[in-house]
């Protein structure tokens, strides 16, 4: 998802992070992420890894598509 938004394919892709899979491929591909904090709610629809620590949040290559997709 990072390196297709970095290449101009996406917009806004969604990521699950336990570990660094949303901070890490923004970071690696010079876009934006946010890695929201644990709120269990938003896990409705996703199987997580790990219960107390996945969570949900929006990937882009402009800062304010990532304000306006979280």
């Amino acid at each position: 998802s990072g390196a297709s938004i970095s290449s101009g394919f996406a917009v806004i892709s969604l990521g699950t992070d336990t570990g660094g899979s949303i901070i890490g491929p923004s970071s690696f591909n010079g876009i934006f992420g946010y890695r929201p904090p644990f709120v269990p709610e938003l896990l409705k629809g996703i199987l997580p890894l790990d219960e107390t620590k996945d969570t949900v949040g929006p990937m882009a290559k402009y800062l304010e598509d990532v304000a306006l997709s979280y």
